[in-house]
């Protein structure tokens, strides 16, 4: 588990903690985990502010607020909309005081005594319920939820068939089994700003530039491969100086955008034009309307495919209209930020980053007066003199960029459409499975164009460095990667929004099936949706570093820009003899398509951003690279990292050695390395960085065999040096 800090993460224990929760955006929270249903003595140790969460017996599902404020049954515990917050008091009924419980979402809205069928939440006090909570008289393992505050005979939760919660009338003697409860004790803790906020992000429509964003992109790159204190500590300050940046990324002329209105409580609606051709809403994206960027001067319009256009309306009583153009609609796109017109106390920079709002000059149906569009939490759609984000509106737009094909040379991570599940390499190098854990490198594929089509794609492992293909093969168990250096053509076939059917070509089709755990195949995918997948692009490549005395090394080539961690610095090279010249990058931004050595103070992993940048790399630069793994004989003429000796001895020096080429090595995929002239002999060559540091492979012998000058650190004469750092010839050098 992530190690998350209290200095942005509170974790709020189900028994004992008097928690206060922020209850505005669920989107901010997140589900730790979810404890067995409680016995009697277990529920009487919950205290005020706990959490817990109510499944059905019947239904097998779990109680939920819906976006529209209602009870409903869900399969989904792990959303925060299934938490409820535990209020605990005692009142007395007849002549006996006994425990009352009542509940708040965690959007901070209690459950509700009104009774129109559903059972609802309310953001009036006076209106909130008071439970009781007792053995249910048809299994005392499970509940009965009863209303104190109930007027009429409707006391208790009911399990409808249309999966809301309703009211039942009989009494406790007669309740079906539709009002069998179980209460399970939840933890639930803040997100961190690594989770609320997506690198990728940035540079699209809302987002602050890349360029204007490097030094939160490098703390997010730390924070990324290490959640330590003092790491989230300097993403916090550092995401403070870019939610302050003024001028964000606007929407690009041609492009085609739904348009998703998100409201306080992290409920996200779309744009759409409705049946009558007038402004509406609807929460199911496939129902939006994409519309189209257009510019004139610096003012904005959003026309959808069939030309009518987006405009702010007091109401959406009227049709939109068909005549209008960028002049007239006059829409500009502000950045909205926290105490900007109409919110509610306490929005902080993360829940309206990368959220604009769109002001038209005018309102046709009022006098052309300027308004900002606006939606009501219950779907709306209407106009203000100011944008909103408060307990019953939003103005908070994000643009969601859509026609948008899988492109090539970008990572991607492929994700079953059926069951969630990413295709994963294993790590044997032949086989493919479909898996939901968070083994992120594993699932990370490089999509290629292929070489002999210009339609169809290549699927490249960067964890093996093969192609994806053999998928005919049968015997002894399924073999889905191409020997190294082979591909196989990859089609992919739009079956809706961002969901394709992917096709290897391996000699027939194969459609790829994720219903298998081990991957499996079939001749037709038809519309079943376990032949269906997403690709979402990947947010980092994790890189392994190994270490020796001088620090930890590794190499990295990618066909996309690269931000580094602060602990980590890239160098070009330029080959000098046997000597390799090392200069560092002046940014922290890797190039596109630009091998180099990255070097850090420890080893292990750590996490790369990949960002659509791609800055020019200044000077020379010897490393060569490759996508693909190279296999046997092919690799022979190069210089590749790894361990080997100093001057016949060391076995743990790193650095750069002639790769044997023998038919069982491989140049891994995804690395740099140098060629190595046929004439040459050195079998390895000397890192020198910048001026003045020299890691010594094989290096210390040829200065010593020069009848070398040496002083050590001091200033003092050497004979024959030891381990340690010297002068050799008005050169520091490492000795090892």
């Amino acid at each position: 588990m992530r190690k998350i800090t209290s200095l942005f993460a509170l974790f709020l224990v189900c028994l004992g903690i008097s928690a206060q929760v922020a209850t505005m955006n669920n989107k901010n929270f997140i589900v730790e985990s979810v404890a067995e249903n409680v016995n009697e003595t277990q529920l009487a140790a919950l205290t005020d502010g706990s959490f817990v969460a109510f499944k059905s017996v019947s239904k097998n599902k779990w109680v939920y607020e819906g976006a529209d404020f209602k009870m409903y049954m869900g399969t989904n515990v792990n959303d925060v909309a299934s938490v409820w917050k535990l209020h605990k008091t005692t009142k007395t009924i007849g002549e006996k005081e006994v425990a009352v419980y009542s509940f708040t979402s965690m959007r901070g809205r209690y459950i509700s005594i009104i009774n129109n069928g559903q059972i609802s939440t309310t953001d009036n006090g006076n209106n909130k319920d008071e439970l009781l909570i007792v053995k249910n008289p048809l299994d005392n393992s499970k509940w009965l939820l009863e209303s104190t505050r109930q007027t009429n005979e409707y006391k208790y939760w009911d399990a409808q068939d249309a999966n809301f919660v309703g009211w039942k009338k009989e009494g406790k003697g007669q309740v079906g089994g539709n009002s069998k409860y179980e209460i399970h004790p939840v933890v639930v803790r803040e997100k961190t700003l690594v989770e609320v906020i997506s690198a990728k992000d940035f540079g699209t429509a809302g987002f602050p530039s890349i360029a204007a964003s490097n030094g939160f992109l490098a703390a997010y790159a730390d924070c990324s491969s290490n959640h330590s204190e003092e790491n989230l500590s300097k993403l916090a300050s550092a995401f403070s100086e870019v939610a302050a940046i003024e001028n964000v990324t606007a929407p690009e002329v041609g492009k085609h955008y739904l348009l998703q209105m998100n409201n306080i409580y992290g409920h996200s609606f779309y744009v759409q034009k409705n049946a009558q051709n007038k402004g509406a809403w609807t929460n199911n994206r496939g129902n939006a309307t994409v519309f189209v960027c257009e510019k004139q001067g610096e003012k904005f319009a959003f026309k959808t495919t069939d030309g009518r256009y987006l405009v702010c309306y007091n109401n959406n009583n009227t049709e939109l209209p068909t005549t209008y153009s960028a002049a007239t609609c006059g829409i500009t796109v502000n950045k909205l930020k926290v105490g900007m017109g109409h919110q509610t106390q306490g929005v902080k920079n993360e829940d309206l980053f990368g959220y604009v709002y769109l002001t038209a000059v005018e309102r046709p149906n009022s006098n052309t007066q300027a308004a900002c569009l606006i939606m009501s939490n219950t779907g709306g759609f209407s106009a203000s003199d100011a944008p909103y984000f408060d307990n019953g509106h939003t103005s908070a737009i994000r643009f969601i960029e859509v026609d948008k094909n899988v492109e090539v040379n970008k990572f991607y991570r492929i994700k079953c459409v059926s069951n969630g599940n990413y295709i994963q390499s294993v790590q044997d190098g032949n086989r493919l499975k479909v898996n939901n854990t968070e083994a992120y490198q594993e699932s990370v594929f490089l999509m290629e164009q292929d070489k002999t089509t210009s339609t169809e794609y290549n699927m490249l492992s960067y964890t093996v460095g093969k192609y994806v293909g053999d998928v005919k093969q049968t015997g002894n168990g399924p073999r889905q990667f191409k020997d190294y250096g082979i591909t196989t053509p990859v089609e992919l076939t739009k079956k809706s929004e961002g969901v394709y059917t992917i096709n290897v070509k391996d000699g027939g089709n194969f459609y790829l099936f994720g219903g298998n755990p081990k991957l499996d195949k079939g001749g037709n995918a038809g519309n079943d949706i376990r032949y269906q997948w997403t690709f979402e692009e990947a947010e980092y490549l994790p890189v392994k570093f190994n270490a020796d005395e001088t620090g930890a090394y590794a190499t990295i080539y990618a066909p996309s820009a690269l931000v580094m961690p602060s602990d980590v610095k890239a160098y070009r090279g330029v080959k000098q003899n046997n000597v390799l010249k090392l200069t560092e990058l002046t940014s922290s931004v890797i190039p596109a398509h630009t091998p180099v050595l990255l070097k850090s103070t420890t080893e292990g992993f750590k996490n790369l951003l990949l960002i659509n940048d791609v800055p020019a790399l200044e000077g020379q630069n010897d490393f060569i690279g490759n996508y693909a793994s190279l296999f046997g004989a092919v690799g022979t003429n190069y210089y590749v990292l790894g361990k080997g000796q100093q001057n016949g001895v060391n076995a743990n020096v790193i650095g750069f050695y002639t790769h044997t080429g023998a038919a069982n090595k491989v140049v891994k995929g995804f690395r740099a390395r140098l060629a190595k002239q046929a004439e040459a002999n050195a079998n390895s060559l000397r890192m020198v960085f910048g001026d003045d540091e020299v890691t010594g492979i094989e290096g210390v012998e040829e200065e010593l065999n020069a009848t070398p000058v040496i002083y050590d650190l001091s200033g003092r004469r050497v004979a024959v040096p030891t381990k340690g750092l010297y002068i050799i010839n008005g050169k520091k050098v490492y000795v090892k």
